[in-house]
């Protein structure tokens, strides 16, 4: 009854939308939305005329990345030395010395995260862990965390 009482003085489109989310987190957490294609279906998805009309494998994806001229969808690969020139013009030196020591203490585990700088997260990174806590996460689906 104290979920029903919640509903009181909530428009018909909150009920609607609030419904709809709750469906659609039931689902994912059935499997039933949102799933990712297997590495073999995600393969029969790619144009294989670039690759002589066979079907493409992880391997001639990563030689051949970056290499068609006709796409642009990461122009910036394409002329390394304009995109840090063109860099360097706009943001001047001292970001990226910043981006590269942030960078560097990723690499060690140390992420800066809402305000907190270096948290530690191990190497390898251990995305289940909450660093101020020192508390794991357990492998259960978002849905079923209460505290969240």
């Amino acid at each position: 009854m104290g979920k029903l009482n919640k509903l009181r003085g909530r428009s018909l489109e909150e009920i609607r939308v609030r419904g709809g989310q709750k469906l659609t987190a039931y689902g994912e957490k059935l499997g039933l939305t949102g799933q990712l294609p297997s590495d073999a279906d995600f393969l029969r998805l790619i144009d294989e005329e670039p690759f002589g009309g066979t079907e493409p494998s992880a391997d001639d994806l990563l030689e051949n990345f970056g290499t068609w001229r006709n796409a642009q969808f990461f122009p910036a690969f394409f002329d390394k030395e304009l995109t840090v020139q063109a860099y360097k013009l706009y943001f001047g030196e001292r970001p990226a010395q910043q981006i590269i020591r942030r960078a560097e203490a990723i690499v060690t585990g140390k992420i800066p995260l809402l305000g907190y700088e270096g948290l530690d997260f191990g190497v390898p990174i251990d995305w289940h862990l909450e660093p101020i806590a020192q508390k794991r996460s357990p492998l259960k689906h978002w849905k079923e965390f209460d505290e969240l």
